[in-house]
């Protein structure tokens, strides 16, 4: 077992960012759980962006290092990559973090991927190692119970991958201006989808600079909802395309695309809201 967290680290030029849409009372306690745990043991600004046809996430604690904005929203399907982009757009800091509000990581995790993106001038960073651990409801409650993650991570503990080994989900840390230069999150996944693994594939075809840091992230169990599924078969099948184009293309050619259209995509919500 690891040793418990002591020490609260400081990062001033990352914000953590969790764009969220509340599909269960499971992941509303996943989220109040990892914004306490952010606030006790990271010193970073947290920018929380919910977008619904209502607020399901103000009533909240929010520390005050983090803001919550809530976005009406009416349409049935969350546009994750959207709002993402948004995001980017309004953080003041040159790197960020997306985080999924199911997953945690030691702290000092998250410091080691803000390094690799300083000092290696890299575009996307990874802050665990291939290992993306999925914790089943009777861990999870210890730790909503705890907010400790050294009991989670326990060698007496059997730890089931969540995506198979190399997953790419979860959370991931970027150079905000170098990521919005090669396109940002593709808007041309619409709902949930294999973004993922197009983000990934992109950065390494373009040669853009990726890389990962030593350590596990964990998944927090959570009833599969709306949003943990394709909202319908046309969307699926044209997901599964805009992957399938990104993987074959070459060098070359994708640079070309993401300057005729995911660059354009991407700059829409320039102005969408105010920066921080």
């Amino acid at each position: 077992m690891k040793r418990e967290i002591k020490n609260k680290v400081e990062i001033n030029d990352l914000t953590i960012c969790i764009p969220i849409r509340i599909d269960s009372e499971s992941r509303k306690r996943n989220l109040s759980s990892l914004l306490t745990f952010l606030s006790r043991y990271v010193d970073a600004p947290v920018l929380v962006i919910e977008a619904d046809k209502q607020s399901l996430a103000g009533d909240l604690e929010f520390d005050k290092n983090c803001r919550y904005i809530f976005i009406e929203d009416k349409d049935p399907v969350f546009y994750r990559t959207k709002y993402i982009n948004r995001m980017f757009h309004i953080v003041a800091t040159p790197f960020a973090a997306i985080w999924d509000c199911d997953v945690i990581a030691y702290p000092h995790q998250i410091m080691a991927a803000r390094d690799c993106l300083k000092n290696q001038k890299l575009t996307l960073v990874y802050p665990y190692i291939d290992f993306f651990i999925y914790m089943p409801p009777y861990f999870s409650d210890i730790f909503h119970r705890t907010k400790k993650l050294h009991l989670m991570d326990s060698e007496n503990i059997e730890k089931r991958l969540f995506q198979g080994y190399g997953a790419v989900g979860g959370a991931y840390a970027v150079n905000v201006e170098k990521y919005l230069s090669i396109g940002g999150e593709n808007e041309n996944f619409y709902g949930w989808g294999p973004e993922d693994g197009e983000r990934q594939k992109r950065v390494e075809i373009l040669e853009a600079g990726m890389g990962r840091v030593e350590g596990m992230l964990f998944h927090l169990y959570h009833s599969r909802g709306a949003g943990s599924y394709f909202p319908s078969e046309e969307t699926q099948l044209r997901s599964m395309g805009e992957f399938c184009k990104v993987c074959s293309m070459t060098k070359e050619e994708l640079s070309e695309y993401v300057t005729t259209c995911l660059v354009p995509l991407c700059k829409q919500g320039k102005s969408f809201l105010p920066r921080i």
